[in-house]
């Protein structure tokens, strides 16, 4: 298996089930692209309901999380 020392490729690769130069997540900062599927997406698809919990760095994205 590839690895990779940054956080946000490495996420990816776990949460896609692909190597690295297959999802070309690079840095923590570049957007993700947009034809990349996360496995929570099929959760999702099937029904079931998935959140995250800490750091999220992929695309830059802070999501729909509030503060309350």
């Amino acid at each position: 298996m590839l690895t990779t020392a940054l956080c946000s490729p490495s996420r990816a690769s776990i949460l896609t089930g692909l190597y690295s130069h297959q999802h070309t997540v690079v840095d923590n900062v570049a957007p993700e692209p947009p034809t990349l599927t996360y496995f929570p997406q099929y959760l999702k698809q099937a029904g079931d309901q998935t959140a995250f919990i800490g750091k999220w760095h992929i695309g830059n994205d802070a999501g729909s999380a509030s503060t309350a």
